[in-house]
């Protein structure tokens, strides 16, 4: 089966006898409805080409941006939930729920060992994720 060439996405419109050269007119302007005219379906597969890879470009980098590495929270503690989730507003405005684990680790702003009950309403902490992103790694708790 022989494949049919496409046409190119922009085909030269033919000029009257005796006028113009390879670039339009003799004059070197073109006349309303001389030059290049796209073809609409090539056309149209650029700009689904286009699309795709804008698409394809754009979900590669939002797992790159959430999978694979540690995230890291800084911000004010502003509500608890139980025993194993706290609520802080981080340092851009955001509200961020910050679930805890028997594994994360609690310490001070000077390095030394920190309990889960120093985390309370009003408390700055930093907060370094799991690589999963759904539990916390390690708390450092600052002051008030």
């Amino acid at each position: 089966m022989r494949r049919r060439r496409a046409d190119p996405p922009f085909a030269e419109t033919p000029l009257p006898p005796g006028e113009g050269g390879p670039f339009g007119s003799a004059q070197g302007k073109l006349r309303p409805g001389e030059g290049r005219v796209i073809n609409a379906s090539a056309a149209r597969g650029a700009v689904v080409q286009l699309a795709m890879t804008l698409i394809l470009f754009l979900v590669a980098s939002s797992a790159f941006a959430h999978a694979g590495h540690m995230h890291t929270y800084m911000g004010t503690v502003t509500m608890l939930h139980g025993d194993n989730a706290f609520m802080i507003k981080t340092t851009d405005g955001k509200d961020v729920t910050i679930e805890t684990s028997p594994k994360t680790e609690y310490t001070t702003g000077d390095g030394h060992a920190a309990k889960k009950s120093d985390v309370t309403v009003g408390t700055r902490v930093v907060v370094k994720m799991e690589m999963d992103g759904k539990t916390a790694a390690s708390v450092k708790v600052g002051g008030r």
